[in-house]
């Protein structure tokens, strides 16, 4: 485990598991319900054992669970978002 400090976040734990992607998310739910307000990163050695729109779901659960809100680095054209969407 290692702490970085970001512009952003602040301190935020850094934390790699050997082990699959949905068991180190599980992990990371877990702790960032203890750690309110503190980010908790969990990086995983194994497979990636979900499917994308699965970690998408998990890592919003994983925030929200720590209180915290998307944030942007920018503005989003979301009629282009929505025609993408639409054309998959």
């Amino acid at each position: 485990m290692r702490i970085e400090e970001g512009p952003d976040w602040g301190p935020t734990y850094i934390i790699t598991l050997d082990a699959r992607a949905s068991e180190a998310l599980r992990i990371n739910l877990e702790l960032q319900k203890t750690l309110l307000g503190v980010p908790v990163v969990v990086k995983w050695t194994g497979p990636t054992d979900i499917s994308n729109d699965e970690l998408l779901k998990r890592l919003v659960e994983i925030a929200h669970a720590g209180g915290f809100k998307a944030k942007t680095t920018g503005g989003i054209d979301v009629v282009r978002e929505v025609s993408q969407q639409r054309d998959r």
